[in-house]
């Protein structure tokens, strides 16, 4: 209640209580007062001087009240900045959200239709068919695009929830010479690619174990992940780059791989791990649940896809080896059956010639065995008209 009308009804009723008395003296003094006048009078100041006792009981009970609200203003205004503040963060929660749903909305629907052209290659190698050379590079460049609007929609995820600028970037597993497992970049997001090309330059392909977040994936404890906030703190943190804490001083690893089934006899559980997928920034936030479960479901995404576009690609490869091979076989055959049929030819023309050659002779000794007869007819002629003449 306003102070100035608790002043103003405390005065009425003073009043009130003032000009009660003055009036009621007067009426009592007269000579002599009927009974009932007197104690209808009577009643009525006492009921004022009551309602004058009970209007000041109330106007110093809500002093009171107004005191103890003036002294819980400032908590309740601070409770009721607090709950803005928590109303800020809930509706900021809610849109973070809603970024982070469309962005793994972006990758599942791309990854989708990527899949879905795969499996339509798969089934056409698989009944027989083949992939004109020209059509697996295509394949190949569609599905590298994909790989960096995957990383470049990652990345923006990984901005959001931890509200510093993050590097998202795909390794993959070689092996190197002796059979060491060997690391080596295969993309970068758009938007650090520029600021890291140098480092993947100096650095296209070392041994698993130089880094610890790699090595501690494969060490076979089966952890899920690796996730340090603070990497200058972590003694025993190993990088081939020594100089990485120029560019993060944060990182999560989680693997492309799969859970095997485990062996029926020893119940071993084993990993098959094909790269990884790793975020860092300078500022943390990395190890919250969000963000590991959500990275690592992309990375589980990316196992899959990345087999089947291998096996497509290797597939392929082999039927066009397979056809080059036939391709040769049918133009050695050709060949031959070309130098056979010529030495067919050849033996045919050989053989005529010497049919032609015989039958020369045959028809030269012919010839000459018709002149010698009629050579010895023309000496049988001579020598009987000699005999006539003698």
């Amino acid at each position: 209640m306003n102070r100035a009308l608790e002043i103003f009804f405390g005065l009425c009723s003073f009043v009130g209580v003032v000009l009660t008395i003055v009036l009621a003296i007067p009426f009592l003094s007269d000579n002599p007062p009927s009974a009932n006048s007197r104690g209808i009078v009577v009643a009525l100041m006492v009921i004022t001087v009551l309602l004058g006792f009970l209007t000041l009981r109330s106007f110093q009970k809500i002093e009171r009240l107004q005191s103890d609200l003036d002294k819980a203003a400032p908590s309740l205004a601070f409770s009721e900045k607090r709950i803005s503040v928590l109303q800020e963060e809930i509706s900021a929660s809610k849109r973070l959200s809603d970024e982070v749903a469309y962005i793994i909305h972006n990758i599942q629907d791309q990854m989708r239709d990527r899949m879905h052209e795969l499996l339509g290659a798969k089934e056409l190698l698989d009944s027989g068919g083949t992939i004109p050379n020209d059509e697996i590079i295509d394949i190949s460049r569609t599905n590298e695009m994909f790989y960096l609007f995957l990383l470049d929609n990652a990345k923006s995820m990984m901005d959001a929830l931890t509200g510093d600028k993050c590097s998202v970037t795909m390794k993959m597993m070689v092996e190197g010479e002796n059979g060491i497992l060997t690391v080596k970049p295969f993309m970068r997001d758009a938007g650090s690619y520029r600021s890291r090309k140098f480092v993947d330059t100096l650095y296209p392909e070392y041994p698993y174990y130089e880094n610890t977040a790699f090595n501690e994936l494969l060490s076979g404890s089966n952890q899920r992940y690796y996730c340090s906030d603070d990497l200058s703190s972590e003694k025993t943190y190993v990088n081939s780059n020594k100089s990485w804490n120029s560019s993060y001083n944060a990182t999560l690893v989680v693997p492309i791989g799969m859970q095997m089934i485990p062996d029926a006899y020893t119940g071993t559980i084993d990993y098959s791990v094909i790269g990884f997928l790793c975020a860092d920034n300078k500022r943390g936030g990395l190890s919250q649940g969000v963000c590991i479960e959500f990275f690592a479901s992309v990375a589980d995404s990316l196992f899959n896809h990345m087999q089947l576009l291998s096996y497509i690609k290797g597939q392929a490869s082999r039927l066009a080896e397979l056809e080059a091979e036939r391709a040769e076989a049918n133009e050695a055959a050709g060949a031959a059956a070309a130098v056979a049929a010529a030495a067919a030819d050849a033996a045919d023309a050989a053989a005529a010639a010497d049919a032609a050659a015989a039958a020369d002779a045959a028809a030269a000794d012919a010839a000459a065995a018709d002149a010698a007869g009629a050579k010895e007819a023309a000496n049988g002629d001579a020598s009987n008209s000699s005999q006539q003449g003698h």
